[in-house]
């Protein structure tokens, strides 16, 4: 078998193409980078097979190059399917960090409450999701950084029990301003009641348009009722407060939405 006239054998001493080379060891390490050496191994090979042949004999690794470019190649190919099998595993692990830094602000909340409480024998009685914020940021607003009146006597020391940053108070995705309000990962505000025998605050789902009244009948009994029923038994709540998350379906209070409910009880 004779090589073809225009592709001459490779002339003694002939060295071999850094470009062939190059797609070579880029092609090897597409099962590990993918397309992020798959791109430049395709890009090289085909480079190096046209100074080969332009060489006419003084440059060898065709076959180097040509096992690049294959590679290379297949990298593109092998992408869809990786893509579809990495984004339902990014989702899950998104899902994952958004519940565990809920968890972590409603344990925030928590203790804010009690150290609250210890500084002045009761628990907050915030009217509003705002309320809220300004009565544990020391009655300052997080945003304007302005003390707000209506909260001076809930607060009269001005103590910080929880630091609020303007990205904590604002929802998620909002392009304007929003409403005053301590929001969860998935834009609804944390629910809360306190022991102190009047209406906390229950977003209920969808979203944060399902606003109700979270109703304490009694005070001073170190125990809150469970706004829905569920299956954790918790009814009463024991403790002088609670605070839950709607968690990613932005709904709760049903067997069928409870279970991605994020709460400072079990």
């Amino acid at each position: 078998m004779t090589t073809p006239a225009s592709i001459p054998p490779p002339l003694p001493g002939s060295r071999t193409s850094r470009l062939a080379i190059t797609s070579l060891v880029l092609g090897c390490c597409v099962f590990v980078c993918n397309v992020l050496t798959g791109l430049p191994a395709l890009a090289f090979g085909i480079k190096a097979l046209v100074a080969i042949r332009r060489s006419r004999g003084r440059l060898a690794g065709q076959g180097m190059a040509i096992t690049g470019t294959c590679l290379g190649g297949a990298s593109l190919i092998l992408l869809p399917i990786m893509l579809g099998l990495l984004f339902p595993c990014i989702g899950t692990i998104k899902d994952a960090a958004n519940k565990a830094r809920a968890g972590a602000s409603i344990q925030n909340l928590c203790m804010a409450s009690k150290s609250y409480y210890n500084e002045y024998g009761k628990w907050p009685e915030p009217h509003s999701a705002a309320d809220l914020v300004l009565i544990l940021n020391g009655g300052r607003d997080p945003v304007t950084g302005e003390d707000v009146s209506r909260v001076a006597d809930q607060n009269p020391r001005k103590i910080q029990f929880m630091e609020f940053k303007a990205k904590d108070v604002t929802l998620p995705g909002a392009g304007g301003q929003s409403p005053l309000a301590f929001y969860d990962p998935w834009g609804t505000p944390y629910a809360f009641c306190f022991d102190n025998g009047k209406p906390g605050i229950y977003y209920s789902g969808p979203g944060n348009a399902g606003e109700t009244a979270w109703l304490d009948s009694t005070a001073g009994d170190n125990q809150v009722s469970v706004p829905f029923k569920d299956s954790s038994g918790a009814t009463p709540i024991p403790a002088g407060y609670a605070f839950f998350s709607n968690g990613p379906d932005g709904r709760t209070g049903t067997a069928s939405t409870v279970g991605d409910d994020i709460r400072s009880w079990k």
